[in-house]
């Protein structure tokens, strides 16, 4: 029976009196204890191997002089009586406080092996049975003491062959699962530096372009890894994707679109053998398309601090330090999110309009441009917010009603008539004031048109604020009654 590790410090000073060098034989030939160790480390290579001894989480050889080097332990062994050249390092952790010393590894983006004891070494008969119940990667942390629980910690994945790049990105710990298809490697930059993975599994011939190395290793700093063929196959992607979603890959909307099916598959496939369960809270895989959103580069979001300093790479003096106030992890990923999303509709929106009004676009409209902006500029406070709930009330139920159509000409002529209706009647959308009032500001000033209570402090106070505000309420109130029909006492849709 293997003799049983006692905790009783950080250190491991008396191994002798452990019993583990009871193990080692006055010959060259390995203990079985050590041969099991060496199976084990054989099919990990990449990763610090923590080999469960009763009370400790042991390391040996190579993986021991690293750990010890970067968590400042004391390395020793346990063949004090051979030649130096002859013993084997090895340095120890408490189990019960291993998570903070996995956090450090990790933090350092080594990837962690957990060997655990399956059975009561009190009991066994011969060797103790060991498995390896956990690979804990820098993308695939869960534990809340790992993490910082106000963004997401994504884990990408980037496949690039015949100039087509797909992309996939995880966030483990809240199930989030996106997948899209990039044309060249400048987008493919900006899209690493929006979800900003802690870790990146990259496969193919067009990945390691000068445009996407500066981005993954200058930029981001993340951890790379290199997949292998074998993860990056159509066919097996194809039915991996399927059978784990329980969907079509054109319901999933990424039939026709290879790219997107082996980056999203090699993802898959890497989590379920890290995580070494069925993964079952990830429901969804969606798919969007980088035309949707304005693009930031990251050059943009660093100068801009978004999120994080340039200097630092704190939150704190952010724009987003200044604005969260939430009081939970899931508020705050939600702040971060909306902040970031909102900032570049903004940016966008302004973009368009003056870009608009420099190419005379409304050369023969213009007074009634400005009378548009000025009049939604003009609005009362409780005017503009309700008519921002009615807006996004039925933008709402215009999403709703396009998921349950299978076609996409049905989509269309769902979402058509509540689009209709809330343009028709005049409520406020704040996206799309976004357009609106810049451009009826800067074609009262090419035109020269007076324009009274028409400003850039009035398109806030007057009309974005409020809007802004209202088209919140009104998606929540969509969000009660959904949840009040569906989910309510614990039912599920």
């Amino acid at each position: 029976m293997e003799p049983e590790r006692k905790s009783g410090g950080y250190l491991l000073k008396n191994i002798e009196q452990d019993g583990i060098n009871n193990m080692a034989q006055a010959t060259n030939e390995l203990t079985p204890m050590r041969r099991q160790y060496q199976q084990i480390k054989d099919q990990h290579k990449d990763c610090i191997l923590m080999f469960r001894l009763g009370d400790f989480y042991e390391m040996f050889d190579e993986d021991a002089k690293l750990t010890a080097r970067e968590l400042d332990l004391t390395l020793t062994t346990r063949d004090r009586g051979k030649p130096k050249e002859e013993q084997t390092p090895m340095c120890g952790v408490p189990y019960h406080s291993v998570d903070s010393y996995i956090a450090r590894l990790v933090q350092k983006g080594y990837k962690v092996a957990i060997c655990e004891q399956m059975e009561d070494p009190a009991t066994a008969k011969g060797l103790v049975q060991r498995e390896i119940t956990r690979i804990i990667t820098p993308g695939t942390v869960t534990e809340s003491c790992m993490l910082d629980e106000s963004k997401n910690n994504y884990i990408g994945c980037i496949y690039g062959e015949s100039g087509k790049f797909g992309l996939a990105f995880c966030d483990v710990s809240t199930g989030a699962f996106f997948t899209t298809v990039c044309s060249d490697a400048q987008n493919v930059a900006s899209e690493l530096g929006r979800f900003a993975p802690s870790e990146i599994l990259r496969y193919g011939s067009n990945v390691d372009c000068e445009v996407i190395e500066d981005a993954v290793f200058r930029r981001l700093s993340c951890c790379v890894s290199e997949g292998k063929q074998e993860l990056f196959a159509l066919e097996s992607a194809e039915s991996l994707l399927e059978d784990h979603f329980h969907a079509t890959l054109s319901q999933m909307g990424i039939a026709g679109m290879p790219a997107a099916v082996i980056a999203s598959g090699a993802l898959l496939q890497t989590l379920l053998t890290l995580q070494k369960n069925d993964l079952a809270h990830i429901r969804e895989l969606q798919y969007y398309t980088t035309g949707r959103f304005m693009e930031l580069d990251l050059d943009a979001r660093r100068n801009l601090e978004l999120t994080e300093t340039m200097r630092s790479k704190e939150k704190r003096g952010t724009l987003l330090w200044v604005l969260d106030k939430t009081h939970t992890a899931m508020g705050g990923r939600m702040l971060r999110s909306w902040g970031v999303v909102y900032l570049a509709n903004v940016l966008g929106a302004g973009s368009v309009a003056a870009l608009t009004v420099a190419a005379g676009t409304f050369d023969g409209v213009y007074e009634s441009v400005v009378a548009t902006a000025a009049a939604k500029a003009g609005l009362p406070f409780l005017t503009a917010l309700l008519r921002g709930v009615l807006c996004n009330f039925l933008v709402c139920i215009a999403v709703w009603m396009s998921l349950a159509a299978q076609s996409v000409p049905g989509k269309l002529a769902a979402m058509y008539l509540p689009i209709f209706t809330f343009v028709l009647c005049g409520f406020e959308h704040s996206v799309a004031n976004m357009f609106y009032l810049p451009a009826g500001i800067l074609a009262a000033g090419r035109y020269g048109v007076a324009a009274e209570g028409l400003s850039w402090a009035s398109m806030w106070t007057g009309n974005l604020l409020p809007v802004t505000l209202g088209n919140i309420l009104g998606g929540c109130l969509v969000g009660v009654v959904y949840w009040a029909v569906y989910l309510r006492r614990g039912r599920r849709a």
